[in-house]
């Protein structure tokens, strides 16, 4: 999967991440369950940061389920873990 993040023009913008983690991916199964979760298992340094963004900036993630997902409809969630509600951009 990619995310990615465009501005537009000359413009920049500031985000602010309460801690190391750039951003997250959900997949969810018909019946509204997580199926997986990209940050699952892993750890994030606990500091703040601003980063200022500008242009593009993305981020190649794979998504690595444990055990193949079985039959059925899945819906995938990204988002940049940035913002006072930790998902600025969910797409």
């Amino acid at each position: 999967a990619k995310l990615r993040l465009v501005v537009d023009g000359n413009e920049s913008l500031e985000l602010m991440y309460p801690d190391s983690q750039d951003y997250d991916i959900v997949i969810w199964d018909e019946t509204g369950k997580v199926a997986y979760r990209w940050s699952d298992g892993k750890a994030f340094a606990q500091a703040a940061r601003w980063v200022s963004v500008s242009g593009r900036r993305s981020h190649d993630v794979a998504v690595e389920t444990q055990s193949p997902l079985g039959d059925g409809r899945y819906l995938m969630e990204a988002w940049i873990t940035a913002g006072p509600s930790g998902r600025a951009f969910a797409r």
